[in-house]
């Protein structure tokens, strides 16, 4: 690191070719109106001298743990992270607006009103869900990615056309089904939401569903299986099973399945979807007619 080239402050000769390296290497979205550099900034603390403890000693302590086991004791029990006071607030935000949203268009009012989830100063779109107030069937997908952010819409691009093909080859239509996210804004350059980000989205998440009171839920992708059922496992273990959504009053047979953007990466692994496509098929069957 000590034999790192100087970062010359000069114009960028070729910017059209810079630029088409950062969207080929997946930078896509500015977070900042001017820019920084980071290696620029890197290298100063580089080689800032290093301070060393007193007597140039090492002072460094064990740990309370460490010290009750060389003492004998049985180390204390670690209490659990606490939230930071500004994401706590947040959260409790969230849930309150939430829970105070009547109907879906209030709480679609609610969610662009909130400010407590940093995804939103960085993303271009809201998404919060499509079709019917009142469907049979609910779809939740996890995050969108930058067709949905680009065209405010859900399942957009490549993604929605695959979804609109495997829906109809079990006879729906989108437009029979609702569809909600798990995540309303797009994290920057489609990284994993962080767990606060996913705790600020949970509640308008679980208000959706409440409201839109469907009769089966389809979650499409590990996201939304994590945040709603509190399963761990990955995605190839949860996907073709049948779990249990518990509502206030009742609860609603959920299947966990793959991905629109998933089957477009591994296509092999549609054979696994159009399985669990025939599962919901016949589950919607066996419900009674309205």
């Amino acid at each position: 690191m000590d034999n790192l080239p100087p970062f010359p402050d000069r114009p960028v000769e070729n910017p059209l070719g810079l630029l088409r390296f950062y969207v080929e290497a997946g930078v896509d979205c500015a977070l900042q109106e001017t820019p920084r550099n980071r290696l620029q900034e890197a290298r100063a603390l580089l080689e800032q001298p290093r301070s060393s403890p007193a007597g140039g000693k090492d002072t460094a302590r064990p740990s309370p743990a460490m010290q009750a086991q060389g003492s004998g004791q049985a180390p204390a029990v670690q209490e659990p992270p606490r939230l930071e006071p500004k994401i706590a607030s947040a959260i409790a935000e969230a849930e309150q607006l939430a829970a105070a949203a009547p109907s879906l268009e209030a709480l679609h009012e609610a969610l662009a009103r909130y400010q407590g989830c940093p995804l939103s100063q960085t993303a271009k779109s809201l998404i919060f869900g499509s079709g019917p107030a009142l469907s049979r069937i609910m779809i939740i997908g996890e995050a969108p990615g930058a067709d949905e952010d680009r065209l405010g819409e859900t399942f957009a691009g490549p993604s929605g056309i695959l979804l609109d093909h495997m829906l109809k080859a079990i006879g729906l239509d989108r437009q029979e089904v609702r569809v909600g996210m798990s995540i309303f804004w797009r994290p920057p350059g489609n990284r994993a939401p962080t767990d606060p980000e996913k705790a600020m989205c949970e509640p308008f998440l679980r208000r959706h569903i409440a409201l839109a009171n469907p009769d089966l839920l389809l979650l499409l992708g590990t996201l939304p299986a994590h945040m709603l059922l509190g399963q761990t496992q990955n995605l190839l273990k949860l996907r073709g099973h049948w779990f249990d959504y518990a509502l206030p009053t009742r609860t609603i047979p959920t299947l966990v399945s793959l991905p629109p953007a998933n089957l477009l990466r591994q296509p092999t692994q549609k054979a696994h979807a159009w399985r669990d496509l025939k599962s919901l098929k016949e589950a919607l069957k066996t419900l009674p007619a309205h």
